[in-house]
């Protein structure tokens, strides 16, 4: 772990992640996340806000748990706003 903030932007179409290039106590998410594969393309994401954090500590930057729904999925996604659990 880098322990450094990742930003999550959602839209339909899916997420983007981005990451503070310096330590702490920058919050700024100037970095592309490069990931290990690249991700499908999909619609019908949404969820209870258009973006959120995860802080250097695992939390999240929301006073309440993220929301995510799929369309056509019977469950959906929830990234817990203290622990930053994704489940």
């Amino acid at each position: 772990a880098q322990h450094r903030t990742v930003c999550v932007g959602l839209n339909p179409n899916g997420a983007a992640l981005m990451i503070a290039g310096a330590p702490p106590p920058s919050m700024l998410c100037d970095t592309a996340v490069t990931l290990p594969a690249t991700p499908r393309n999909g619609t019908g994401l949404s969820a209870n806000l258009a973006g959120f954090s995860f802080l250097a500590s695992g939390a999240t930057n929301q006073a309440i748990n993220i929301l995510i729904t799929i369309a056509g999925s019977s469950s959906g996604i929830t990234v817990d706003a203290v622990t930053g659990d994704v489940y």
